[in-house]
């Protein structure tokens, strides 16, 4: 695991946004609206390990890699791998930049999407359709783009929970 593996961060199920996109697409009602959307909770990557452990039945310990050798990895490869002085500085930034988010007030406003939990999509084979919700800005850009390709003009900034 890379740091210390302690911090919060908001996964999100790709089927779930999926949902909420097709949804923008084809409702009138979010017609120039920004709807941010996360996952039901926060969890650390020492919870998803846990959570990976139980729901798949593999066992073993997990080993961290310390922050001061993501930071000499970052450094070290810039020129010979720049991919990989990314991931390390990405990993980083996850392991030390508070990545929460509230979804209730999207998930109150859209009760009817999908609110797909962690332990369900290890347990159905689906771990491939998560992904951390910074992926939020994403999605946000999406939707702008969709309320201006139907002609909704600029969308407009609702409700719906803040990134950090």
């Amino acid at each position: 695991m890379f740091g210390r593996g302690d911090d919060p961060v908001n996964f999100v199920s790709a089927t779930d946004v999926t949902a909420l996109v097709s949804h923008a697409a084809t409702s009138p009602s979010l017609r120039g609206q920004i709807r941010e959307l996360g996952g039901p909770g926060n969890l650390t990557f020492n919870q998803v390990a846990a959570i990976v452990q139980e729901t798949t039945g593999r066992r073993g310990t997990v080993r961290h890699i310390p922050r001061a050798a993501l930071h000499t990895m970052a450094i070290a490869t810039a020129r010979l791998k720049p991919a990989l002085a990314r991931q390390a500085r990405a990993a980083l930034a996850m392991d030390t930049t508070d990545m929460t988010f509230d979804a209730v007030p999207t998930r109150r406003a859209l009760p009817y999407l999908p609110n797909t939990d962690m332990p369900s999509r290890f347990r159905s084979g689906g771990q491939d359709d998560l992904a951390p919700s910074g992926a939020v800005s994403r999605v946000r850009a999406n939707l702008a783009a969709v309320a201006a390709h139907r002609g909704g003009g600029q969308p407009q900034e609702q409700a719906g929970g803040t990134e950090r």
